[in-house]
């Protein structure tokens, strides 16, 4: 199983804390486990995925502070914490150390704090939510500079949401119109 590029075992009755036992896994892309049952906090093994381009953790019950160890994920391409109980402050490590997020997902949570300008360091980011949150003080001016932002309009039927492309344009498509699509060569 060291071999392993994505593990999804999202939308399950998954409970308990998230196992601290991943350090074998060293070519692991996607980790998926949003929609589930889990408790606890959020274990610093997981810190030794340094292959990982995409965490979504979305929707469980994981409590606590967001682990130092996950600024070691430097390729992370997605970060997906929302919809927990986390607390403290957002980590300005998010902005120093994961210089390629292209998406910061921390809505409802219970973040405290002002906005670390350490943000404005994510020149790629493309969606960044921190709605439903605790967050206090003003928004950081160095947002407008987040020229790579997307605005897009979602039909009732779509349901991921960051939208159709942008899981394209980090793995490896193009948009060519709303229904179509271009390979890029990149290996996952």
């Amino acid at each position: 199983m060291g071999g392993l590029r994505f593990l999804d075992l999202s939308e399950n009755q998954f409970s308990g804390g998230i196992p601290n036992c991943w350090s074998k896994l060293q070519h692991l892309r996607v980790m998926d486990l949003s929609s589930n049952i889990l408790d606890d906090h959020i274990p610093s093994s997981l810190g030794s995925l340094q292959q990982l381009r995409s965490l979504h953790l979305r929707n469980n019950s994981l409590q606590g502070k967001v682990p130092a160890s996950l600024e070691k994920l430097k390729h992370l391409h997605i970060l997906d914490l929302s919809e927990n109980v986390l607390s403290g402050t957002i980590p300005p490590w998010i902005g120093e150390g994961l210089s390629s997020l292209s998406v910061l997902d921390l809505h409802s949570n219970r973040f405290q704090g002002e906005i670390p300008q350490e943000l404005c360091h994510l020149t790629s980011l493309r969606i960044l939510s921190l709605a439903h949150n605790e967050m206090t003080g003003t928004i950081p001016s160095c947002f407008h500079n987040f020229t790579g932002m997307i605005a897009n309009e979602f039909s009732e039927e779509e349901q991921w949401p960051y939208g159709p492309t942008i899981f394209d344009d980090i793995f490896g498509f193009q948009s060519v119109g709303k229904h179509s699509c271009a390979v890029i060569d990149y290996d996952v």
